[in-house]
């Protein structure tokens, strides 16, 4: 699925790391936005539209995190989906969430090879991604990223969260 010609991945080069980190000093939040250079964007967005292995993700109740491939997915009846859908609430309490993704490096292992969102998530853990940002949080500790693809459906959401878990040390999200 990799593409050869696709364009290596570049940070966009307009982005200001003094003016970002007074913002994140400010409001302790941040959007780098651009965050790639516009050709490596698009071949990234490109790649992703042509994906056809996204899992359903949901997260319910009592922290369950359940992952659903297409053959699982196309095994479901109408009533089984909708029973999922209910067990994500996004009126309910707690941090949930139903999306779907494609998970390309995880705090466990490299879960994608050979692709162009591999490639991002390698970009994502290089050294000026992640010297960015330590630069803009002053977290001088980062040394690491997870990186997955995430697409949002009609009904899909994501709950107000913070994004700390327990079993991990996350710095920044």
């Amino acid at each position: 699925m990799a593409d050869a010609s696709a364009p290596r991945f570049a940070l966009d080069p307009g982005i200001d790391p003094e003016r970002l980190a007074a913002d994140y000093a400010a409001s302790g939040r941040i959007r780098i936005e651009p965050f790639l250079s516009a050709g490596s964007a698009a071949a990234l967005a490109d790649h992703l539209r042509q994906r056809t292995d996204w899992s359903l993700a949901l997260k319910g109740e009592a922290s369950r995190v359940f992952d659903f491939d297409e053959a699982a997915r196309a095994g479901m009846s109408a009533e089984q989906s909708r029973a999922l859908e209910k067990l994500a609430a996004p009126d309910r309490p707690g941090f949930r969430y139903l999306y779907e993704r494609i998970w390309a490096v995880d705090a466990k292992r490299v879960r994608e090879t050979g692709t162009l969102l591999a490639a991002f998530a390698e970009f994502l853990r290089s050294e000026p991604v992640l010297d960015l940002l330590r630069r803009v949080t002053g977290a001088a500790e980062i040394a690491s990223a997870d990186a997955q693809a995430t697409r949002y459906a009609p009904g899909h959401f994501l709950t107000i969260h913070d994004d700390s878990e327990q079993a991990r040390i996350r710095r920044v999200a």
